[in-house]
Order: C-alpha cells, then structure tokens, then sequence
C-alpha cells in the first residue's frame, strides 16, 4: 500500500500592527472643522491687517497736511501782524488743537500723531522766537 502525502495549507495570522509594519501606516482622522478654517482665517486676518495699515498710513498723510497747514497758517498770522509774537498766545492755540485731535485719534495712532505735532510745533514756535530778536 502505498501512501500518498498530502501537503496541508499553512495558516497565518496577522496582526494589524504587522500589516502596518509591512504596508506603511495610513492615519486617517475625522474632518476637524478648524483646522480647515484655519488657512481662511489666516488669509482673512493678513488682508485686515494690510487694510489697517493702508488706511493708517492714509489717515496719517492727511493729519499730517491738515496740521502742518494749521500751523503754518498760525505762524503766518502772527509774523504779518508786524507786532512781536505773542508766544503764550500761540502756544496755548498750538495745545489746544492738539488735544483736540488726539481726543479723536484712534490709540494706535496717537503716539506717531502727537510726536509729529509737537516736532513741527517746536520748529514753528523757534521761528517766533527768533522773529522777537
């Protein structure tokens, strides 16, 4: 008799961890909302900023020429009077008009607006002054 040998199938068992081992891991999440915004938010929030900026450096050009024009006009005023300038007088319309506009000034911008006026008014009051010698 003769036998005849039968081959068996092998069996095997595999962990996941071993497929993932083999096959490279792919992570799959679920869609978080946030973090598809975050890129929007991030191009919203520059273009605001760039915005801002244009329109500060708009509004600042535009205090500077109203302030300079004030001044100037005041200075003017007090040269052609063909009296001595009254230094206390100007000084006080200089002040006032100042807090005036620093009183409606957005606060980002009240430090470069007010050093602006007092540098020009400084200039504008040395002309008076030297006008009295």
């Amino acid at each position: 008799m003769v036998n005849t040998i039968q081959r068996t199938k092998q069996k095997f068992t595999v962990s996941p961890s071993a497929t993932a081992t083999r096959m490279g891991v792919v992570r799959t999440e679920t869609p978080n909302i946030t973090g598809l915004l975050e890129g929007v938010n991030k191009s919203v929030n520059s273009i605001a900023e760039r915005q801002i900026k244009i329109l500060d450096a708009k509004w600042i050009t535009d205090y500077e020429v109203k302030a300079s024009t004030y001044i100037n006009n005041n200075v003017n005023e007090q040269l052609l009077t063909g009296e001595l300038p009254d230094l206390e007088l100007f000084t006080q319309k200089m002040q006032s008009y100042n807090q005036g506009v620093l009183n409606e000034v957005p606060e980002r911008l009240k430090i470069v607006a007010d050093n602006f006026f007092q540098t020009k008014y400084m200039a504008s009051f040395d002309i008076l002054k030297r006008s009295i010698k």
